[in-house]
C-alpha cells in the first residue's frame, strides 16, 4: 500500500525497492515497531536510492527517511538538496519535507531539520509510536546531536527503541539483483589484484603507488570508489594489521611476505580479498603456515550451507587451529569475517556466539589469519555467497602464494 516511482538516478529497477521496503515492514511488525527513522547514508541508498555528492560533508544534511508501518513514507531534507533528493530516491513526488535554507520561504514551511523530521512523524501518526532507531551494531544515527536531543524532546510519548537487527535482517540477505553486482564486483577486483602483483619491482614500487595503480584501473574498469586497503610488502610492517599503505618500497630480501587487502565497489556493492605474495623464494615457515591457513579456510568453507548456526563454522575453524598447534597466533580467533554489501563490514560476522542460521542468500568473506613477526600473514580472503547446500565462491583469483621476483 505504499507508493514508489522511478526516479530519473535511482540505481536499480524500481521493483527492488519495492522489495526492500515490504520486507523491512515485514519485520518492523514482527516485533511490533510502529515506526523507523534512517539517516545514515547507507541505508538511505539501500532502502530509497537517495544518493548525494554531499553525504561526506560533516555539514550537509542530504535526508532522513521516516517509514510507518503499513509503508507510508516521509523524505525529510534541507530546501537545497531536495532536487537531488528528488532525482535520486524512489520516494513519491508528495512524500518529500524540505525545510527552510534559502531562496523564498513557502507558508508553513519548517524552518529546520529537526522541524521537518518532526512534520514527518505528525504526518505519518507515529508521535505516540514505537520508533526504531539507527542504535545498535553496524548502524549510525547520521545528525548532529543537537537535532538528534530536539527530536527525541519533541516526541515524549514516542518509545524510541534500537531498529539494528531489523535493518539487518532485510540487509543482511541479499536479492539476486545485489547478488549480480556482488559477482560484477568481485571479478573486476580479480583482475586488480593479478596485475596488481604483476606489477610489483622489489625495491622500487611503493606500497602507496601500487595502491594508488590499482584506484586508477579500478576506475577504468567501471568502480564507484576504492577502499583505503591494507598493502603491506615490508619486513617492518608485519604486524599492521587495517593500517594504510605506506611510502615504504616493497622488500628486496629473499622470503619478505606480501599481503593485499581490500578492494573496489561498482554501484555501491564492495569485494574484499586478501591475496599473499612472497618476494623470491618462501621460508619454511612461510609454507608450513600458509598451508595450516589455507586448510582452516576450507574447513571453514566446506561448513556453509543454509541452517548452519555461523558459531559452528567459526569454532571448526579455531578448533582446526588449536589441533594445529598455531592458536597463538590466531590473529583472527573468534572472528573469521563478516557480511559485505553496501559496506565492506556488514552484519552478520563470523563470529564465537553469533547463533544466526546460516541463509541463502547471505554475501559474506571469510578471513582467518595467522601472523608471526618472522612470516608475516598468512591468510586467504574469499567472498561467497551461501545457498542451500552449501557456497557460491565469488572470488576466484588463484589462491596459491604468488611469487614476485
Amino acid at each position: 500500500n505504499f507508493v514508489m516511482r522511478q526516479s530519473m538516478l535511482l540505481e536499480g529497477p524500481l521493483s527492488e525497492y519495492e522489495q526492500r521496503i515490504a520486507r523491512l515492514t515485514a519485520e518492523m511488525k514482527k516485533v511490533g515497531m510502529d515506526g523507523i527513522l534512517l539517516s545514515a547514508p547507507d541505508n538511505m541508498r539501500y532502502f530509497c536510492g537517495h544518493r548525494s555528492i554531499v553525504w561526506d560533508s560533516n555539514v550537509s544534511m542530504p535526508g532522513t527517511l521516516v517509514l510507518s508501518a503499513d509503508g507510508n513514507m516521509r523524505l525529510a531534507g534541507s530546501q537545497s538538496n531536495n532536487p537531488t533528493a528528488r532525482m535520486t530516491a524512489c520516494v513519491d513526488e508528495d512524500c518529500y519535507i524540505a525545510y527552510f535554507n534559502g531562496g523564498t520561504r513557502q507558508p508553513g514551511q519548517p524552518s529546520s531539520y529537526p522541524e521537518a523530521i518532526l512534520q514527518a512523524f505528525k504526518e505519518l501518526g507515529l508521535e505516540n509510536g514505537k520508533i526504531g532507531m539507527e542504535w545498535g551494531r553496524g548502524c549510525r544515527v547520521r545528525m548532529i546531536h543537537a537535532d538528534y536531543e530536539n527530536i527525541i524532546a519533541h516526541m515524549p510519548h514516542a518509545n524510541f527503541v534500537d531498529a539494528s537487527n531489523t535493518i539487518w535482517a532485510v540487509r543482511g540477505v541479499k536479492s539476486p539483483y545485489e547478488q549480480d553486482l556482488l559477482r560484477k564486483v568481485n571479478n573486476i577486483n580479480t583482475k586488480l589484484y593479478e596485475h596488481a602483483y604483476a606489477r610489483i619491482v622489489p625495491g622500487v614500487t611503493t606500497e602507496r603507488g601500487l595502491y594508488n595503480s590499482m584506484v586508477a584501473e579500478a576506475y577504468e574498469l567501471g568502480c564507484d570508489s576504492m577502499l583505503e586497503m591494507d598493502v603491506r610488502g615490508h619486513k617492518t610492517r608485519y604486524g599492521l594489521p587495517n593500517c594504510p599503505p605506506s611510502d615504504l618500497p616493497f622488500g628486496t630480501e629473499d622470503g619478505t611476505s606480501i599481503m593485499i587487502d581490500g578492494g573496489p565497489s561498482y554501484k555501491g556493492y564492495f569485494s574484499d580479498i586478501i591475496r599473499v605474495g612472497i618476494i623470491g623464494k618462501p621460508t619454511a615457515e612461510q609454507e608450513r603456515l600458509y598451508k595450516i591457513a589455507l586448510e582452516g579456510h576450507a574447513i571453514g568453507m566446506s561448513k556453509l550451507r543454509a541452517g548452519v548456526l555461523i558459531s559452528d563454522v567459526v569454532a571448526a575453524v579455531d578448533a582446526y587451529y588449536e589441533k594445529a598447534g598455531v592458536s597463538d597466533i590466531n590473529q583472527t580467533k573468534g572472528w573469521i569475517g563478516h557480511s559485505i554489501g553496501l559496506n565492506v563490514h556488514e552484519y552478520p560476522c563470523l563470529e564465537a556466539g553469533e547463533d544466526t542460521p546460516l541463509q541463502a542468500g547471505m554475501v559474506m568473506s571469510m578471513e582467518p589469519s595467522l601472523t608471526t613477526p618472522t612470516a608475516g600473514t598468512m591468510c586467504l580472503e574469499q567472498n561467497f555467497i551461501v545457498t542451500e547446500t552449501g557456497y557460491e565462491l565469488l572470488s576466484k583469483m588463484p589462491t596459491e602464494l604468488v611469487r614476485v621476483y
